[in-house]
């Protein structure tokens, strides 16, 4: 038995009496048999017993003789016959409506079993949501014709939404055909949910779709499946429906920002590769210099401002990398290094031991002070939670629980300024962080001892260095201003007067004309050395800071003020006498400031200058050869971090292009490649609430700027243009990463929102 037939048909009431002439050819109907209708829907069914394929004409024909006939004898001679005296007979369906006939053999034989148990297939592709329908004759219709019924019932089994195998969708022994409707492989039961239209017109689109997989590969239907399934399932994600209009004037910013983006990760790579090359074989550390001093790593330079860097490059660009090599590198720092306590000292490479026998405990504070505050926090605060952020508070405790330099407000760890500003700010972070108040009591330790004693920078100190080194102390009394901000409002209060002296000195005598810093001023003179420092930015991030807080216009006006100067007075500005080093502080402020105050002029100016900086790396990655060069790739990677809008990819590739442009709370992204890539595409958080958990995102030296983050609580929909397609994602899981395929040479556009 299978499914039958159908032929519908309709009535129409007209205004006068019709006649209609008696078919002693038709079936023939008495009251019992009859069916007073006026219209025939899909129980006109018949064929059920026959060969749907050599009788349907006789079926069909069966079919007629049924119609014709009852209407004969509604008209003329039924009961009822006055009731359809002005009807008549206005349309029946010449062409009957198959249900069933042949089933070709795929591959794959789907089964009611499959549908019912949801097994699932590697290669499930258009969804069936219909019932399981099956058709069979009406009982009471064979009561009166036996054999030659022309009425069904219908009996279903419920189903849940199932994919069909693509495997059904072509034959196993014609070797280049392919199957759509009722044709597929499917046994006679499961044929009852697939047969409708509208899953026969998706399995249409899919196998037009695997056809031109053939045409262009070469192939088989059945190769599809063994070669080039994945491509498959790209189309039908695509589908065929009308593409959504791209203006690509609109990813235009986009195109060229993932292009810088992409130059400057490759510099970092070739960076990283470049002095990985000098490590010493035995321990992996790298050296402290390329000449002079190859063979020492030391705290103060070689891992504070290279290694770190080379480890967030890795993080970004190479897991393999970063999971390995520079894990073990920090494992070898640790146990080889560590000499009071947790405190790192000078290692020798030569020796196999520390490159002085002696301790010399200034030279140790100094070294960790500096590889915790501008190489362990930066990577702290991007990796989260991680061994180098265990390593930054074993050797931060250490140092404050051997801090023996006393004061009338508790021991410090130095009476350096250098030192202390570094601590200053890490403590203020570490603290928010942790939530430990410990980190906030030695905080506030310096902070009394400078702007309540008798060592405050403008008004105690006869001068004060605002280049690299003695900047940190102003940048680091402002960060603990914004904590005790929040978390002691009262000291806050008696701060408040000695910090904006301070910022208030440097205002009146440590600018230029534009607004950047000289080196150094004399407190008591106001006199200065002019020449400029690399740092302006870093002592900017200061005065942001208090602006933040307090609302002091002229703090927020100092840094409006020297970025809209830097493009027309100080490009190829010769910064600490044309080092790399000198340009990576230089745009690191600009980068960072900007992520505050935009500024069409500075972002210009930023882009030209990071091309002079790159211009000095050489051939085998190297910048100048000294531990330096970290600094060059942790301004580049701000400055890509910029141009993607805090977006990374996992794998990295360099043939991979990405780049976004962000405009008010929509972001468009562009992706495209050389060669078929599929990875994630992670988006930024906060970081500096879900990692750091401070209140405020003050400005800070050597932070990485939030761009595009995703904030909790919040939905966002990703609209990708490509193929047309929407989804809704969670912050969490755009965090994790979302999946993209870009194919070669075809451009992905999205758009979220």
């Amino acid at each position: 038995m299978t499914m039958g037939a159908s032929v519908q048909w309709y009535s129409t009431a007209g205004d006068k009496p019709s006649r209609f002439p008696d078919c002693p050819w038709a079936l023939q109907f008495n009251e019992q048999s009859c069916h007073y209708l006026i219209r025939g829907d899909w129980d006109w069914e018949t064929g059920m017993n026959r060969d749907q394929i050599t009788e349907f004409e006789s079926i069909r024909d069966h079919a007629f003789r049924a119609v014709y006939g009852n209407w004969a004898y509604l008209k003329n001679s039924g009961r009822n016959r006055v009731k359809y005296a002005k009807r008549q007979l206005e349309w029946v369906a010449y062409i009957a409506g198959k249900r069933e006939s042949r089933r070709l053999l795929g591959d794959v034989i789907l089964q009611q079993q499959d549908i019912q148990r949801r097994k699932r297939f590697p290669d499930s592709f258009v969804t069936t949501t219909w019932s399981i329908d099956l058709h069979y004759p009406d009982p009471k219709n064979s009561k009166y014709f036996p054999g030659e019924e022309f009425r069904s019932i219908a009996k279903y089994a419920r189903i849940k939404p199932y994919p069909i195998p693509y495997r059904c969708l072509y034959s196993r022994n014609i070797s280049n055909l392919l199957m759509a409707g009722r044709c597929i492989s499917v046994t006679h039961v499961a044929l009852g949910t697939v047969r409708v239209m509208r899953t026969g017109g998706m399995i249409g689109e899919l196998i037009g779709m695997a056809a031109s997989l053939c045409n262009k590969h070469n192939t088989t239907p059945r190769g599809v499946y063994e070669k080039h399934l994945a491509r498959l399932k790209q189309l039908a994600r695509n589908g065929i429906g009308k593409p959504a209009r791209i203006d690509e004037d609109a990813f235009q910013q986009a195109v060229e920002n993932g292009r810088l983006a992409n130059e400057g990760f490759i510099h970092c790579r070739d960076f990283v590769n470049g002095w990985l090359r000098y490590a010493d074989p035995k321990t992996g550390l790298i050296p402290r210099n390329i000449k002079r001093d190859k063979d020492i790593w030391n705290a103060q330079d070689s891992a504070a401002d290279n290694y770190p860097f080379m480890v967030l490059t890795a993080a970004i660009i190479d897991r393999q990398l970063f999971d390995g090599r520079m894990r073990n590198i920090l494992r070898a720092e640790t146990r080889l290094t560590s000499r009071v306590g947790h405190l790192p000292d000078t290692y020798s490479f030569s020796k196999r031991d520390f490159h002085e026998s002696r301790v010399n405990m200034g030279r140790i504070i100094f070294g960790s002070s500096e590889y915790i505050k501008d190489g362990l926090l930066p990577l702290t605060e991007w990796l989260g939670p991680s061994p180098w952020s265990e390593r930054m508070i074993d050797i931060l405790d250490d140092l404050w629980e051997r801090a023996s330099y006393k004061t009338k407000y508790g021991n410090i760890v130095s009476e350096n300024q250098e030192i202390n500003g570094e601590m200053l700010q890490t403590l203020s972070r570490v603290y928010w962080m942790t939530g430990d108040r410990k980190y906030l009591d030695w905080a506030v330790r310096l902070g009394d001892y400078y702007l309540l004693g008798e060592h405050h920078p403008t008004r105690d100190e006869e001068a004060l260095r605002l280049r690299d080194h003695g900047c940190e102390i102003v940048s680091g009394l402002c960060e603990l201003y914004a904590t005790v901000n929040y978390a002691m409002p009262g000291k806050k209060a008696v701060y408040r007067t000695p910090i904006h002296k301070m910022l208030d000195t440097i205002l009146e005598f440590g600018r230029n004309e534009h607004g950047l810093f000289y080196n150094i001023i004399n407190n008591r003179t106001g006199r200065n050395d002019k020449s400029l420092a690399d740092t302006w930015g870093y002592n900017l991030n200061g005065f942001y800071t208090v602006y933040l807080i307090d609302k002091t216009e002229a703090y927020r006006q100092a840094v409006q003020k020297t970025l809209s100067n830097l493009n027309d007075y100080y490009k190829n500005y010769q910064w600490e006498g044309s080092s790399a080093d000198g340009y990576a502080d230089s745009i690191e402020g600009a980068i960072n400031l900007y992520n505050r105050e935009p500024d069409d002029s500075a972002a210009k100016w930023i882009d030209s200058e990071i091309k002079v900086m790159w211009d000095k790396q050489q051939a085998n990655g190297i910048i100048e050869g000294w531990h330096g060069d970290g600094n060059f790739a942790r301004t580049t990677i701000m400055y890509c971090l910029w141009k993607t809008n805090g977006l990374t990819i996992r794998p990295w590739r360099d043939d991979v292009i990405f780049g976004a442009v962000q405009e008010g709370d929509v972001l468009r992204i562009s992706i495209s490649s050389n060669r078929r890539w599929q990875g994630k595409l992670l988006f930024d958080t906060q970081r500096h609430k879900t990692i750091m958990k401070l209140p405020l995102d003050w400005p800070r030296i050597n932070q990485f700027p939030e761009w595009f983050t995703v904030e909790q609580n919040k939905q966002y929909m990703v609209q990708d243009l490509t193929s047309n397609t929407r989804k809704s994602y969670t912050p969490q899981q755009l965090a994790e990463g979302i999946t993209i395929s870009v194919q070669s040479g075809v451009p992905e556009y999205l758009i979220v929102q």
